[in-house]
């Protein structure tokens, strides 16, 4: 597949045949759109409703042999090493403290098939309030 970068073009022209992984997947918007645009995904958020809210959607659209949707902490859950394209995140980091962030990456990283990539987008930053509260 080579790198994003080095064989230009958008995000969505690599998708097709693409292994991602989404962290933080919410209700599945994200990964809903990556499988009908032809990627392989694998759908993780914490919440339990997650996996019936993407396996209903992914029957309903026919995508259900391009998903598959996972409940639980990511750092608990085990993937098989260098075994996705993309490894993606919106809006979830926020949510982790920085320890647990770093870990979340490491981990997300060695996921990673050669020149794979992660991509997270972050709206949320964080503040000294908030890193107080923690």
């Amino acid at each position: 597949m080579g790198s994003f970068y080095e064989h230009g073009g958008s995000f969505r022209d690599h998708l097709s045949s693409a292994r991602i992984l989404e962290l933080g997947a919410g209700d599945g918007l994200n990964s809903l759109c990556m499988a009908a645009l032809g990627a392989e995904v694998v759908a993780v958020d914490i919440s339990t409703v997650t996996p019936t809210i993407v396996d209903s959607i992914a029957r309903e659209l026919g995508l259900q042999s391009r998903i598959k949707a996972l409940a639980g902490d990511f750092q608990e859950m085990s993937f098989e090493l260098a075994s996705f394209d993309f490894v993606v995140g919106k809006a979830f980091l926020h949510h982790l403290e920085h320890d647990m962030e770093e870990r979340y990456v490491k981990k997300a990283a060695k996921l990673l098939r050669n020149n794979g990539e992660c991509r997270f987008a972050e709206p949320a930053t964080n503040s000294q309030a908030l890193d107080k509260l923690r």
